[in-house]
Order: structure tokens, then sequence, then C-alpha cells
């Protein structure tokens, strides 16, 4: 019942609350704090949360009974893909900016700059 998922999840939360040895619930701020009132800790044993109480929940959607993809031989909608190697702000010059710290980037790392035209 999604109305009730928040109480479901802060109830996993709260149950999630470990070790109880050395971490507890405290209602007042909904957290899991630690015997020194951090959350510094506890907070992680809670921070994962699987399905809550009663079960997981997901979200199911329908198309509708006419709807149909794109036919086959139809034109694409999409823009056609182009370089922007020569356009700014991607027209910077890499190997000026290279940091010569002898390991990265290697000559061998870099491409040509019209890579795009190969």
């Amino acid at each position: 019942d999604l109305p009730q998922a928040a109480s479901r999840f802060l109830k996993a939360k709260e149950n999630k609350c470990q070790p109880a040895t050395y971490c507890a619930w405290h209602t007042a701020t909904n957290q899991c704090l630690d015997v020194n009132g951090s959350d510094a800790v506890c907070k992680w044993a809670s921070a994962a949360q699987d399905c809550p109480e009663g079960g997981c929940f997901g979200i199911k959607f329908t198309l509708p009974s006419k709807f149909a993809t794109r036919a086959a031989n139809s034109p694409d909608p999409r823009p056609v893909a182009k370089c922007i190697d020569d356009a700014a702000p991607w027209n910077v010059d890499l190997e000026k900016l290279k940091v010569s710290d002898g390991t990265c980037p290697v000559s061998t790392d870099t491409q040509p700059r019209d890579f795009c035209k190969l």
C-alpha cells in the first residue's frame, strides 16, 4: 500500500538499528544513534534498505493498447550525431594542460585532434 510506504520504510530502519548493545532507535528524531548520541556509526546500520515489512514496493505502468514503436522504415527522429572537437568549449588542447608527472597521460593515451573524422 503506497500511502504507508514512508512509515513502513521508517519501521524497517528502526528494525535494522543494530547492534542493540551499541545502537538505539530514537523516535523523537527518527535516527539510529550510538550510546554517545551520535549517528556517525549507527546510521550505517539502516542506510541500505531492503524491502520494508510487508514486502517490496514496485512501480507498474501499462501502455495503451494502441501504443506502437516507430515503424522499421520510418525516419529516425533523433538529430544526426556530429563531432564537436572544433567547437567551444570542447576545443581545448589537452597537451598544453598535461602535468608532466611521467606517468599519465602517456602519448599512446592521446587521440589525434581529428579523431571524429576517422
